[in-house]
């Protein structure tokens, strides 16, 4: 099928489309930061940084036929495309210690997602309808939550780990988290 590698240089990361069917190559564009896949394979979002302005837009994967749907000053985003009609922007810390993590809909609508938090960290379900979320509570312990992204409901899973330490099975339901003692 085809893929969007990060490739790491001297000037930073870039971005890199191949396609295995038709042996295609091509950078993804220039001064890409973040990269993520349509559930249905057909397209990217990316966000790229020029200066002290970025953009969230969609392209074809091998990066042509680019549109802008979100102009931003944040300097750091990491995307995921979780549903047809969503993708999340997760934020760095933002100097006060803060994550943010937001829907953006691809026609460039933003949607709230979860108030931000210190140590922000979220991984999606296989359909994107579910992510286990963590961040830092008031003394520093790093909570786990359950979110589900219809009702936008989050339950304590009473385990103290990071999302980033989780990986979802194929069926959507099962997670794995390592928890460190």
């Amino acid at each position: 099928r085809e893929v969007v590698s990060a490739f790491q240089s001297g000037t930073g990361v870039s971005f890199k489309y191949f396609s295995y069917a038709t042996g295609q190559s091509a950078p993804v564009g220039r001064d890409v930061r973040s990269v993520a896949f349509s559930p249905d394979g057909t397209l990217i979002a990316y966000f790229k940084r020029n200066g002290d302005q970025g953009e969230v837009g969609l392209a074809q994967p091998d990066g042509s036929s680019s549109k802008k749907i979100l102009s931003t000053r944040i300097p750091v985003l990491t995307l995921t495309w979780i549903t047809e009609n969503r993708i999340v922007l997760q934020t760095a810390d933002d100097g006060s210690g803060l994550s943010y993590l937001l829907g953006l809909a691809p026609d460039g609508n933003l949607i709230p997602f979860i108030e931000p938090a210190r140590n922000l960290q979220a991984r999606w379900s296989n359909d994107g309808s579910r992510a286990v979320v963590s961040f830092s509570d008031q003394d520093g312990a790093i909570d786990l939550y359950l979110y589900q992204s219809d009702g936008q409901s989050m339950t304590p899973l009473d385990i103290r780990t990071s999302a980033s330490q989780c990986a979802w099975g194929d069926d959507t339901t099962t997670v794995v988290c390592g928890i460190p003692q």
